[in-house]
């Protein structure tokens, strides 16, 4: 349910950049792939006590096999100095390893995240254009764990959902009539959802007509997060490919 009122309440990126330059409103909404590689230490509570721990990674070379299900989109709105804008994700991986004494442990992450956020133009010139913006980002994530021993099996499984305040900053750079470039930090958590959350992103696009551009770009998001005995500290990282409708 939190899901679908996200999917439907949230204005879509922190990382899309509007092309026209003019007054009125303006935007873009893009579709894309995230190639997500990801680093997880996780520690879920175990029903009669103690707690079960889990150190996963998935990296880019094995992310086909880690990766169960994704899906991502962005869009963006513009008119004037003020910017409307968010993004949301959902990735489902699992992944199984080596523990101690011989067992094996299955690692199974559920994620979605939604941000949004309203932004305003602090500085510009014909070609750049630095946008501030401050929102909030909603994480919902559920973990399952399961050791398989040569004498006992254990499962444990853990599902969050918190809001992070966000502020961070944007910086475009129309560098053709077709390239343009752009960039994108936040950082948020401080305590209020998450301890700490940042994410980044860097990428360019290109025109292929006035109102279809193609998307590349790179983007880390990092979230650390405890609370009643669950920890969470979560690392996704891998290159990104998109198309985008620009109106």
């Amino acid at each position: 349910m939190i899901r679908s009122l996200a999917l439907a309440a949230l204005l879509l990126p922190g990382v899309a950049q509007a092309q026209d330059w003019s007054e009125g409103w303006s935007g873009r909404v893009t579709l894309y792939g995230w190639l997500t590689a990801a680093e997880l230490d996780s520690r879920v509570p175990l029903p009669r006590g103690g707690a079960l721990d889990s150190s996963a990674s998935a990296g880019l070379d094995d992310i086909l096999d880690a990766l169960d299900f994704a899906a991502f989109a962005n869009v963006e709105a513009r008119r004037g100095r003020l910017v409307l804008l968010g993004d949301v994700m959902y990735a489902k991986l699992s992944t199984d390893g080596a523990g101690p004494a011989g067992a094996r442990i299955d690692t199974g992450l559920e994620t979605f995240v939604g941000m949004g956020a309203v932004g305003w133009q602090v500085w510009s010139d014909e070609r750049a254009r630095i946008d501030a913006f401050g929102g909030a980002r909603l994480v919902s994530t559920e973990v399952d764990l399961s050791r398989r021993g040569p004498l006992a099996s254990q499962s444990a499984s853990a599902s969050e959902t918190f809001v992070d305040p966000v502020i961070g900053m944007r910086v475009g750079y129309r560098a053709t009539d077709r390239i343009a470039l752009r960039a994108a930090a936040d950082i948020g958590g401080f305590g209020v959802g998450s301890d700490f959350s940042w994410e980044a992103f860097a990428g360019g696009s290109y025109a292929f007509s006035e109102h279809i551009r193609g998307e590349l770009g790179f983007r880390y998001l990092s979230i650390d997060y405890e609370d009643d005995g669950v920890e969470v500290d979560l690392q996704l990282y891998g290159p990104t490919v998109g198309l985008s409708v620009v109106f």
